[in-house]
C-alpha cells in the first residue's frame, strides 16, 4: 500500500468517527451538554435499546443514552415525530410514562411522569 492510500484510509476513518460523534463531539454519541443542569438526580451513561409508544403513531425506535431517576436522554432518528407525551419501553423489562422536556437535532430529553415498572 502506498503512502497516499494510507492517508486516504486515515482520512476516511477520521470522517467516520466524526460522523458517529454525538453533539458533544466526544465520539460516544452522548447527549448534548447543557450549560445549566436541571436534572433532579444524577445521570448514568448507558446504551440501551428502547421504543417510544403512543396511541397516535407506530412505535419509534430509540437509544437510551443516559438515564436518571427523573428522566432520560434518547437518541432518535427524527425528534419531530415523537409526541409530547409517550410511553418509553427500555429493553423488554422496563416502561414508564414520559413527557418531552427538550428536543434537538437527534436527541430528546424526557422526564418520567411515572415510576419505571416491569
Amino acid at each position: 500500500m502506498g503512502e497516499t492510500s494510507l492517508t486516504e484510509r486515515d482520512n476516511g476513518i477520521r470522517a467516520k468517527r466524526a460522523a458517529a460523534a454525538g453533539p458533544s463531539g466526544d465520539g460516544a454519541g452522548s447527549c448534548p451538554a447543557s450549560t445549566e443542569e436541571h436534572r433532579r438526580g444524577l445521570r448514568e451513561r448507558t446504551l440501551k435499546a428502547g421504543s417510544i409508544l403512543s396511541d397516535r403513531a407506530a412505535a419509534i425506535d430509540c437509544l437510551v443514552r443516559n438515564i436518571s431517576e427523573s428522566g432520560a436522554c434518547l437518541e432518535v432518528e427524527s425528534p419531530a415525530d415523537v409526541p409530547e407525551n409517550f410511553t418509553l419501553v427500555i429493553g423488554h423489562d422496563l416502561k414508564t410514562a414520559c413527557q418531552v422536556a427538550w428536543r434537538s437535532e437527534r436527541w430528546i430529553g424526557a422526564y418520567f411522569a411515572g415510576a419505571l415498572s416491569p
